[in-house]
């Protein structure tokens, strides 16, 4: 970066040939959904494991944030 600070998801950040891979991929073989990166689709099985244990805690961390 110009300025010498960084930007913390760029190293999560994914590259236009990579994306552009996926699209071509996808307007070949069309899906409702797809995952770029491909590893991100694990965030479709961990939603429904952690998202409940997150809505059962949240009242608690922010009673926890308001102290």
């Amino acid at each position: 970066m110009e300025n010498g600070g960084s930007i913390p998801a760029e190293r999560l950040a994914v590259g236009v040939e990579w994306v552009n891979r996926a699209l071509w991929h996808l307007r070949n073989h069309p899906r409702r959904v797809v995952y770029i990166p491909g590893w991100l689709c694990i965030t479709r099985l961990a939603d429904p494991l952690f998202g409940a244990v997150i809505d059962q805690l949240r009242p608690l961390l922010l009673r926890r944030m308001e102290s």
